[in-house]
């Protein structure tokens, strides 16, 4: 199909790092079915995987020849914000997405949602509810609370794992700020994208689970406390206004301007000021109550699957 069939193309990003040829099959695997799923989305007319990795990786360029999709390495290291850059400027098509390996968009009917809600011209970028799946001491947790959202919702944080973008708003902010390398991209990307008179909507109905902390944990990408430090000392300086002692995770949720309204800052300042015992549940309540402060009615219209 060519971008005029349909409007979609797909990025997905790939890292193996120092993984060792056992957890490099995990990797690579994860993503052969990543890649299939979105290939059982009828919207997505192309797929392009782009290897971060130093060394190209030769099992995962197999995977994409075997499916039919398009294999990139720039024949050097990258990070996963230059990787997503180098993708989608290859991309023409009106709307693209960017995801990450670990993440299963599933069912795929989650891919066309995300681009109805999309079409709407106040839009700028969609993302699902993520259930996600976390290591931790060898036992797999439970599903988290974005795994149930049933309504469209603006949200006060997202994540890169699965968005989709009208590619006008990457052209109008100039892609993503490769100077951040750790985490600081998603609520500069709420700055930008709210800043053109978007929004950015997490959409009812969709789903995505995310294998977090996967790559991490298989030695593939590495998130160093140097580097989370430098990111952060360049927020303070960059963003005095959005700079928060609490750190990052308490940035994307209730500080303005990522919370959309004064009952969903009140929410997050409810949350973050409870007794050090009851804060972690707080915050989970928070995040299920979250989607009823911030709905987005219109996406609502999204045609069952």
């Amino acid at each position: 199909m060519s971008a005029g069939d349909n409007q979609l193309g797909m990025v997905v990003n790939f890292f193996a790092g120092r993984a060792d040829d056992s957890t490099r099959g995990l990797i690579v695997s994860a993503t052969d079915t990543a890649l299939r799923l979105l290939q059982r989305a009828d919207i997505v007319s192309s797929i392009l995987v782009v290897d971060g990795t130093s060394e190209p990786c030769r099992p995962m360029r197999a995977v994409c020849e075997a499916l039919g999709v398009a294999y990139h390495h720039a024949g050097r290291g990258l990070s996963y914000v230059e990787a997503y850059n180098i993708g989608w400027r290859q991309l023409t098509h009106e709307f693209v997405g960017l995801m990450a390996n670990d993440v299963a968009p599933h069912p795929a009917a989650s891919i066309t949602r995300l681009l109805d809600c999309l079409r709407d011209s106040q839009v700028g970028c969609v993302f699902p509810y993520l259930a996600t799946v976390r290591e931790a001491n060898d036992e797999t947790q439970q599903p988290g609370f974005f795994g149930r959202g049933r309504h469209s919702c603006e949200p006060a944080s997202m994540t890169l794992n699965l968005n989709l973008f009208r590619r006008a708003v990457l052209e109008s902010i100039g892609g993503l700020d490769e100077r951040y390398r750790v985490g600081y991209q998603e609520p500069l990307l709420l700055i930008k994208i709210r800043s053109l008179g978007y929004r950015a909507v997490m959409v009812g109905g969709t789903r995505a689970l995310h294998y977090d902390g996967l790559n991490k944990a298989t030695g593939a990408t590495e998130t160093s406390r140097s580097l989370i430090d430098e990111d952060t000392r360049r927020w303070h300086a960059e963003h005095p206004g959005h700079a928060d002692p609490y750190g990052l995770a308490h940035l994307k949720l209730w500080a303005t301007p990522f919370s959309t309204s004064r009952r969903h800052r009140a929410l997050w300042w409810a949350a973050y000021h409870l007794p050090r015992r009851l804060r972690s549940r707080g915050i989970a309540a928070g995040l299920a109550v979250e989607p009823w402060f911030c709905r987005y009615v219109a996406a609502s219209r999204t045609p069952p699957a």
